[in-house]
């Protein structure tokens, strides 16, 4: 023993500290370290008497010395020595003692406590450890909704809490934070029904190992559950399903109703009960009716109806059947095409009551389905239409007309008389004309036309062809292929003269698409499908550029005034233009119809609406949910971050936005593509340095300071997702446009065009295509389903509008700032008691800005707050001069200006750092201007690369 000193040994019987000489052996450390570091606050047990110095060396002076089994706590550690805080009592009085240990003599402190038998289960994917810590590697690593029961809590030396559970014999143990509490529930004994092909798992979770099988279809029981999982007992075996394999049966409901008429649509089975747990009565085939006063719903939810067959009551399921109605005939008298028969009811399964011979001749006058009711030799029944033919004494009414033109709207018949209860003679395309100066009405109510076709008069119901009629033309017109005149209005007429390919023709008048003209000498039609519009002015290919029309606008042939009119293009209609002509005017598509349109009536714009059609995510309703799962949006930016190699605060938060979203009733796929969007997959500054993903209270004057800070990733989606529901999905709020992603519309000058804007969109970005951006990251992540969100459920339940969140920027000392205009100050933050009004080109220290914009200041020795500064234009109310961020990671402070000048520090991404100042208020610079002085924290100066801090409020 080489020294002796006075030091104070504590013992838990004293009151006092009581000096005594140091005993040194069994504390010396014969290595020491440089430098400390920072620790998370650690509960450590003495092992044996320690003493207490003031530096981190056998060297350093003893302070006192700590009886063996007392707990410290430790914060900093510098090589085999820990910086630590001992409370004790002397005199009655608490006192505390900083200073350093040894950590040869001390362990980690571990708090055990028994606690009632109580359960857990996984929030998500969670990892059970072997010890109450994550120093060792996990032993399991757990999905979701596992379940564990504990009856012993531990609080580990940095203050984490534990429970230690069992799971396949092991003790083992999981984080507080990675689980909830649950709790066993008893109920009436309820019958459940598998879904899909499950298991009896032998505790709750499907974790554990699989008892039995449960085939799909397979009923249950159970009266007791946790969670989602159920207690039974199943071919012998006791364990635990999962409800969400199951659907809960329910007892057979009968309701009476008023006298309905159903027909198989195919093959469909008849039973005894309603239900099709046994086996079928009969089967009956396709097109056969019944009638019914009685439905039933069985357990699965399935709708039966009781019908009578043979006299017997028997069920049919609605999934077999569709309804019909009994309605009256037009035609009264009907011939048989074949020997037939009578039946008892409506359908050929029925009891049959009488032939009908070919030819026969009976009456009906009203029928259901293709079933007609009739009396034949005194015996009622139905007769099925398909073995028979209206028949009918057929009479004429004919009425003379003026020339009048109709075209053949689909393949259409010509018959020799105004019916069709002969062949016809002709069948002729659509799209054919034909001239007519005779309407026929028949005994039957049909409409018919008379009309010339190769030389024959012939007749064309009403219902096969489209009235239209003649109209000038002056255009001209160049052949795009060989084609041909024809002799009138329609490729069925005989062909007069062939039309060469590129020849031009100019008609004086068309009807339809058949524009009539003299070639060779031969008079006819041609076909406008073969020709394209000519013109002595060229056109050139442009951009696609967008425009709005600006009035009601024609849509015409050629790029001419006089030109055919196709149609009138209503104002504030978006069209994209993809030629434009010399003399002005565009070439557009407009409802399936491409023409030119006049530039003077058109004003151009930028748009993210899709114009063609408005289907896939950019118009879904945002307050759907979404089937994706956190692996795919996980995955998703995964690759982005793989790919780029950038650090990003969304790694493995796609749990975090499907809990907000069903929490807020939000499509929690939007909320991640849109936080992917505003962060740049989380790797943005904003996102790095405040937990802001959406940059929300950020302005382009000065977004970092702006936007929000948050405490955590998790409590920014959240909020957002608040925050949108009850603004811009809500729609009693000013901010609701329409609860999808939409577009905006907006000139060239960036003004936002009302009319042609909608959705979000409106709003939220001054990007024209941010809604559209927004779903290309959802697709990109999850393939739109059209299917299912037709099916979506809408949730229309709104949250208060969240305040602001709490957060602040706190500055580093000595940020100085000039005022630019009065400033008024209060006593305290959200106080408005003007107790000091600051004068322009005052001075005053900036010291923190807070979420709701409050900001601390010093002026003088004093502190004060203030909301006056307006961030969107702060430049109006302070200059500040010397507050700097940084821009990268791991930003060196040297002693010198210089990259070989020795490293004192280092400065993080986004710190804030304290630029210094010379007298004259400018800042102190190298002779290049590429270095900065910089004052740290613990008032250290050094020199920081000017390249990597970017001026704050400047």
């Amino acid at each position: 023993m080489k020294k002796f000193g006075k030091v104070l040994i504590l013992s838990t019987s004293l009151l006092i500290a009581v000096p005594l000489s140091v005993i040194e052996p069994f504390h010396i450390i014969k290595a020491e370290a440089s430098s400390s570091i920072k620790i998370k606050k650690t509960a450590f047990k003495t092992t044996d008497r320690l003493n207490l110095r003031k530096g981190a060396s056998t060297k350093d002076a003893v302070i006192l010395t700590i009886p063996k089994g007392k707990i410290i706590y430790a914060t900093e550690k510098k090589g085999n020595w820990y910086k630590i805080s001992y409370s004790y009592k002397a005199s009655k009085k608490s006192i505390t003692k900083t200073g350093w240990i040894s950590n040869t003599y001390v362990k980690e402190y571990y708090q055990n406590t028994n606690i009632n038998k109580t359960y857990f289960f996984t929030k998500t994917t969670t990892k059970l450890y072997s010890t109450p810590d994550t120093k060792k590697k996990a032993i399991y690593t757990i999905v979701g909704k596992n379940g564990f029961y504990s009856k012993q809590k531990v609080i580990n030396s940095i203050g984490e809490t534990w429970y230690r559970v069992s799971f396949k014999g092991k003790n083992l143990y999981v984080k507080s934070k990675d689980v909830t509490k649950n709790s066993f529930t008893s109920f009436t004994q309820a019958k459940y029904k598998a879904n899909k092909n499950t298991y009896v798992y032998e505790s709750y979770g499907n974790a554990y190992k699989k008892l039995v099988s449960i085939p799909k279809g397979t009923s249950v029981q159970s009266s007791k559950r946790i969670g989602d999982w159920y207690n039974l007992t199943y071919k012998g075996k006791t364990g635990y399903f999962y409800i969400g394999d199951f659907s809960k049966m329910n007892a057979i409901t009968y309701s009476n109703t008023s006298k309905t008429y159903y027909f198989t649509k195919n093959s469909a089975k008849l039973y005894a009960i309603s239900g099709n747990t046994k086996k079928e009565i009969t089967t009956i085939s396709k097109n056969n009716g019944f009638e019914s006063t009685q439905k039933a719903v069985d357990s699965l939810g399935q709708t039966w109806y009781r019908v009578i067959f043979e006299g017997k009551q028997l069920y049919i399921n609605s999934n077999d059947v569709r309804k019909d109605v009994f309605s009256s005939t037009t035609q009264t008298k009907y011939k048989a095409n074949k020997d037939t028969y009578i039946y008892q009811s409506f359908g050929q399964a029925f009891k049959k009551v009488i032939l009908i011979p070919k030819n026969t001749i009976v009456t009906s006058t009203n029928k259901i389905g293709n079933w007609y009711n009739t009396n034949y030799n005194g015996k009622k029944g139905y007769f099925n239409m398909d073995d028979f033919s209206p028949y009918n004494e057929i009479t004429y009414k004919t009425t003379n007309t003026d020339e009048t033109y109709y075209f053949s709207k689909k393949t259409t018949k010509l018959y020799s008389s105004p019916n069709s209860i002969n062949k016809e003679l002709y069948t002729i395309a659509s799209n054919n004309g034909f001239s007519s100066t005779q309407k026929v009405l028949n005994s039957l109510g049909e409409t018919w036309y008379r009309v010339t076709f190769n030389k024959q008069t012939l007749y064309i119901n009403s219902n096969d062809v489209n009235k239209s009629s003649f109209s000038t033309t002056k255009a001209k017109y160049k052949a795009n292929k060989d084609t041909y005149v024809y002799q009138s209005f329609g490729n069925a007429y005989e062909k007069l003269v062939k039309i060469p390919k590129n020849t031009v023709v100019s008609p004086n008048k068309k009807i339809r698409d058949w524009y009539s003209v003299t070639y060779n000498g031969k008079s006819g039609y041609f076909y406008i499908g073969d020709f394209s519009p000519y013109s002595d002015l060229t056109e050139q290919k442009i951009t696609d550029t967008t425009f709005i029309t600006t009035s009601n606008l024609n849509l015409r042939e050629t790029a001419d005034p006089t030109a055919t009119i196709y149609m009138t293009i209503p104002n504030s209609k978006i069209v994209i233009a993809s030629y434009k002509v010399s003399n002005g005017w565009y070439r557009v598509t407009y409802g399936g119809k491409t023409g030119y349109v006049s530039g003077s009536y058109l004003k151009q714009v930028k748009t993210g609406d899709p114009i063609t059609s408005k289907t896939g995510y950019q118009f879904i309703d945002l307050r759907t949910q979404s089937p994706v799962t956190a692996k795919q949006i996980n995955d998703y930016i995964a690759k982005y971050v793989n790919s780029t190699g950038k650090v990003s605060v969304l790694t493995g938060k796609g749990q975090a936005f499907i809990n907000a979203g069903k929490k807020y009733g939000v499509n929690p796929l939007y909320l991640a593509a849109h936080a992917i969007l505003e962060s740049a997959y989380g790797t943005s500054n904003i996102s790095l340095g405040k937990n802001n993903l959406f940059g929300f209270g950020a302005y382009d004057a000065t977004p970092f300071i702006g936007a929000y800070r948050f405490a955590t990733v998790d409590l920014c989606i959240e909020y957002i997702a608040r925050e949108i529901k009850a603004t811009y999905l809500n729609p009693k709020n000013w901010k609701y446009n329409g609860a999808y992603l939409g577009f905006s519309t907006k000139d060239m000058n960036n003004k936002r065009i009302d009319q042609n804007s909608e959705g979000m969109n409106f709003y939220y970005a001054s990007d024209p295509n941010w809604g559209k951006s927004i779903a290309k990251h959802m697709e990109n992540i999850l393939p739109f389903n059209k299917t299912y969100y037709n099916q979506a459920k809408i949730n229309t339940v709104y949250p208060t509008q969240p305040g602001k969140p709490e957060g602040s920027d706190i500055f580093p000392s000595g940020i100085q700032a000039i005022v630019n205009k009065n400033l008024v100050l209060n006593s305290n933050k959200g106080v408005n008691d003007a107790v000091k009004t600051l004068p322009k080109n005052s001075t005053l220290m900036l010291l923190e800005k807070t979420n709701d914009f409050w900001v601390k200041v010093k002026v003088g020795n004093k502190i004060y707050w203030t909301s006056d500064i307006q961030f969107v234009e702060y430049t109006k109310y302070i200059t500040v001069q010397n507050l700097g961020r940084v821009t990268t990671a791991g930003l060196n402070v040297r002693k010198d200006p210089s990259t070989s000048a020795a490293i004192i520090g280092k400065l993080n991404l986004n710190d804030f750092v304290q630029l210094v100042l010379q007298k004259d208020g400018t800042l102190t610079m190298n002779s290049s201007k590429s270095w900065y002085k910089v004052t740290l924290a613990n008032g250290t100066t050094g020199w920081v690369s000017s390249a990597y801090i970017i001026r704050e409020l400047k």
